[in-house]
């Protein structure tokens, strides 16, 4: 009787254990997911690096249509 029930006491110990352990191996992943992505302030410098190019970009457009309308006019 006592055999019987500590058996299937270990069985729900091992159970839970397994468990557990799958559970400890999702946060695991998750966390190193978490880890891997970019924190706020690099995605911050990295809009701001963008915004900068887009800007030089503009710049370096708004002189080629400058000297294109130069060149038309002549």
């Amino acid at each position: 009787m006592v055999s019987a029930s500590l058996r299937e006491q270990s069985q729900a110990i091992r159970d839970r254990s397994f468990e557990v352990r799958a559970y400890s191996q999702y946060l695991e992943k998750q966390s190193k997911r978490h880890q891997e992505k970019p924190s706020i302030a690099e995605c911050a410098e990295r809009t701001q690096s963008l915004e900068d190019r887009v800007s030089q970009f503009k710049m370096q457009l708004r002189r080629a249509l400058a000297e294109c309308q130069q060149v038309q006019e002549r």
